[in-house]
């Protein structure tokens, strides 16, 4: 059996106390060595971070470093209308519909806001978010 399996995935008590433990060891000074495929995991905990596909390092660095290369921000929020009708706004370069939800990628994050709020300035549950690793990769 394999960690991410969902019968013995770690709950949140669990996982916030290896997490701690990790940092409290990085504190000491006590070099550390982390494999996993939980992607927020290594963003919250790591300094450096190595990728690798079929054993080949395809890329090294911060997690900023990392996450510096994707310049999309996603904003996420709730509307009545299509999507279709946020895909010209400036600097939208994705929209998508996940739910109640429409997505819009953007590399001009305050323009693309400014455009939104005056034009639809009745949005609900707005929010925005830079790339994260899993968008990176």
């Amino acid at each position: 059996m394999f960690l991410d399996e969902p019968s013995v995935a770690m709950d949140v008590d669990a996982r916030n106390s290896l997490w701690k433990a990790i940092r409290d060891l990085k504190e000491q000074g006590t070099a550390i060595v982390l494999t996993t495929h939980y992607l927020e995991e290594a963003d919250a905990l790591a300094d450096e971070i190595v990728v690798l596909k079929q054993g080949q390092i395809i890329q090294r660095g911060t997690s900023e470093q990392i996450k510096a290369g994707v310049s999309t921000t996603t904003i996420k929020f709730v509307t009545p209308d299509t999507a279709e009708n946020f895909a010209a706004m400036t600097g939208v370069t994705d929209v998508s519909n996940s739910g109640k939800f429409t997505s819009i990628q953007t590399d001009d994050v305050n323009q693309t806001l400014l455009v939104l709020l005056t034009a639809h300035p009745d949005l609900q549950d707005l929010t925005v978010s830079q790339a994260g690793l899993e968008r990176a990769f």
